[in-house]
């Protein structure tokens, strides 16, 4: 199975995917070869061409494999406790919207994981699966209950991002511990 941890934390779910390679206008697959948009020189404009679209649809299914692959690896190497780090501006309509998506459905549809932004989007309806689900709730951060089989809290980070800025940025150095590296 490979190396397990006794605690792992998984930061950085809401960092969008990298889709720049599949936006270009030269799209190269090992596999499938070269697509390349058309230009229309009189409109200044760009077309997708057949091989392109191909090409595109190939490499997103590759890079969405690629993610979900290296999320699996993280989600199964915790011995005791997984965290996941899940901050969403307007958290509660976000959860809602996730809710009603999924009210009706006894699985997750393919077409919502293929076209996910972000890996809390997986995450967050795979939360909502989950039989526990009803313990999910928006929050301030608080200490997890750590005898808890589930224990999910999404943060509703707004307003707190701007504040820990504020904070960073009138930091002061410690003067002692300045002196002390210098030695």
């Amino acid at each position: 199975k490979g190396l397990e941890f006794p605690f792992v934390f998984i930061a950085g779910t809401s960092k969008m995917f990298n889709k720049t390679d599949i936006r270009s206008n030269l799209i190269i697959s090992h596999q499938m070869g070269l697509g390349i948009k058309r230009k229309e020189p009189e409109n200044i404009k760009n077309f997708d061409t057949l091989s392109s679209t191909a090409l595109k649809l190939f490499n997103n299914s590759a890079m969405m494999s690629e993610e979900l692959r290296v999320y699996y690896v993280a989600l199964t190497r915790a011995k005791q406790k997984l965290f996941i780090t899940i901050s969403r501006k307007n958290a509660v309509k976000y959860l809602n919207d996730n809710e009603y998506l999924l009210a009706n459905a006894d699985t997750i549809s393919p077409y919502l994981v293929k076209h996910a932004s972000d890996a809390q989007s997986w995450l967050v309806k795979c939360f909502l699966k989950h039989p526990d689900a009803h313990s999910i709730c928006v929050t301030d951060p608080e200490p997890f209950d750590t005898d808890s089989r589930v224990d999910i809290k999404l943060v509703d980070g707004a307003e707190d991002c701007s504040a820990e800025v504020k904070a960073e940025e009138s930091a002061q150095p410690d003067v002692d511990i300045l002196d002390r590296i210098r030695k």
